[in-house]
């Protein structure tokens, strides 16, 4: 149908018009046509594009599909066929730009033949799927006259940008990884929502919110803000920043905003994407937000995105993945904050009770010593080297395949384990002191790096290159501009930033590191072991353990 208005109807116009010449009366085309017609042409084809880019994003049809949801906001506020006004008026403009009458003619026919399509046609059938829904937004929207200040609100409430982007990544993730839907029935296309979702891809929220009929306002981390075109990209969807582990009050009022308006506003409770393929553990901060929202909670958790794209992956695989939505629940129903929690993580973590996915291609392992940065068999760090089937450790010749799932398999013993079983096998040898630079727990290991102060979201300065050691009482950075000492018992916490570079907060500020030759997932590991910070890991209880232990057996 697409190929319609862009390919057949065109061609049928620009041949036909010189045989309708000499058959239609001449019109008084002497007017400035060629400024008249090109302000005709275009605001035509915005309607038109604008029309058809809406309907596929909130209707989910294309033009003569009929639609999966009414649309009935935004442009079809303007006028009551937006996509058949646009493209009549596109042509009505054509035809005075070159002073054709023959043209004309047939802009004239073409909109007639719109309108009997659209009587006889689509109004029927939109009546018989929407009933009396259509038969308002039938009333309260003019049929051929538009409203003029629509065409600004439309574009204020959803970006042209926002559209193009959102069709470009709904098209190329059914490409690469054959999404799914499942639990569709579930999302509410009006009144607030909170949307809470397990953070595993790149792209999640985009695979999330493709299947929404309105845009989800995501809580996004500052960090997303500092580049100007990262900041641009996050701004055209509407995102809202919030500094990271802290208590932003106005990132907080956003959201109480957006969901006073009757939006849904989406938040990752990780707070960013994990490693190892694992669900990331976060305090009961982001629960208890969740309840003093007020609002219903949509559950969301994506299957196979680990495995579709690894943080640790600069490629993408080919696989197959399934965006699960879940029955809306009521914060209100559940007594306390543990209680409640334990919802929502068995919604959103339910993705790891699921046996790994399998890639069809690209199913590379490159990277992946980023997260197996040591060897469980003899102890040593950052020793693996990757081969062409797997693994294999230059310190005691130690070998794993690595599957198209992403799981280790021991060459020796044929031991099967997932990328976060390899991973928290590492991190226990380390707390027991059997791990290489941190032998009976005296810490020692050093590389190099690049260092940065932030001052703020916006604003680095630079500190050079340099060496970063941690020794068993201390961490230290070496540099000819600016040395630095943090004691361990000094330091707030850690983490990996967006950019996977190691965060130190402490006394002296929030400084960043860019790991050189080195796994930064190693350092923050080794870091929190030398501060004796257990990482708490989340595993799954009640049904869910039985279903992951019943997939497991099989």
């Amino acid at each position: 149908m697409v190929l319609t208005f862009v390919v057949l109807i065109p061609w049928v116009m620009v041949r036909l018009a010189p045989y309708l010449e000499p058959h239609v009366p001449d019109t008084p085309l002497n007017m400035p046509r060629e400024i008249v017609g090109l302000a005709m042409a275009l605001l035509g084809a915005y309607v038109a594009f604008r029309a058809s880019m809406v309907l596929s994003f909130s209707g989910k049809g294309w033009p003569g599909d009929e639609p999966e949801h009414l649309v009935d906001t935004q442009i079809y506020r303007f006028v009551l066929h937006p996509m058949y006004w646009g493209y009549t008026v596109f042509w009505g403009g054509v035809a005075i730009h070159r002073g054709s009458v023959g043209l004309l003619a047939e802009a004239v026919i073409l909109g007639i033949a719109f309108a009997l399509w659209c009587v006889f046609v689509e109004e029927p059938r939109l009546r018989r799927r929407f009933g009396m829904k259509y038969e308002d937004h039938r009333r309260r929207t003019p049929t051929l006259l538009p409203v003029w200040r629509a065409l600004y609100w439309d574009v204020y409430e959803m970006p042209n940008t926002t559209l193009i982007l959102m069709a470009f990544f709904r098209g190329l993730s059914r490409i690469l990884w054959n999404v799914q839907v499942e639990g569709e029935e579930y999302i509410p296309h009006e009144g607030p929502v909170m949307v809470v979702s397990n953070h595993v891809n790149l792209v999640d929220p985009f695979l999330i919110g493709g299947y929404f009929t309105r845009p989800i306002y995501f809580v996004a981390s500052d960090e997303l803000f500092r580049h100007p075109l990262t900041r641009w990209f996050f701004r055209c969807f509407k995102a809202m920043p919030k500094r990271r582990w802290s208590r932003d009050i106005a990132s907080i009022r956003e959201m109480r905003r957006r969901l006073d308006a009757g939006s849904p506003v989406g938040i990752f409770p990780e707070g960013q994407r994990n490693w190892d393929g694992g669900p990331v553990i976060v305090g009961d901060e982001v629960y208890r937000l969740l309840r003093h929202m007020g609002v219903p909670v949509l559950c969301v958790t994506l299957v196979g995105g680990h495995e579709a794209w690894p943080r640790w992956s600069k490629l993408p695989g080919i696989c197959n993945l399934t965006v699960r939505f879940f029955e809306l629940i009521d914060p209100s129903d559940y007594r306390d904050v543990p209680d409640f929690r334990h919802a929502v993580e068995a919604r959103i973590f339910n993705f790891a009770t699921e046996p790994p996915i399998p890639r069809r291609a690209l199913a590379l392992h490159k990277g992946i010593t980023t997260v197996t940065w040591g060897c469980i068999e003899c102890g040593g760090a950052m020793t693996l080297q990757e081969t062409a089937t797997g693994l294999k450790c230059s310190k005691c010749g130690a070998e794993w395949d690595v599957t198209a799932g992403l799981e280790l398999v021991s060459c020796s013993t044929g031991e099967r384990m997932i990328q976060r079983q390899y991973h928290s096998k590492l991190i226990e040898l380390l707390r027991e002191g059997r791990m290489e630079g941190a032998i009976d727990g005296m810490f020692s290991i050093e590389c190099a790096t690049r260092a940065f102060r932030i001052e703020s979201t916006a604003r680095l300065v630079d500190l050079g290159r340099g060496t970063l050691a941690l020794t068993d009482n201390a961490l230290i950075f070496r540099s000819e501009q600016s040395p630095h000492t943090a004691l361990l018992g000094d330091i707030a916490f850690t983490y990996l930033n967006l950019a996977n570079q190691l965060v130190v907060v402490g006394p002296v500020g929030a400084l960043q590191f860019k790991i050189i030759g080195d796994s930064p997932v190693r350092w923050e590991d080794y870091l929190s072991a030398a501060r004796g910070i257990s990482a708490r890991q989340w595993k799954p209880t009640g049904l869910a353990a039985v279903k992951a232990a019943r997939k497991r057996r099989a």
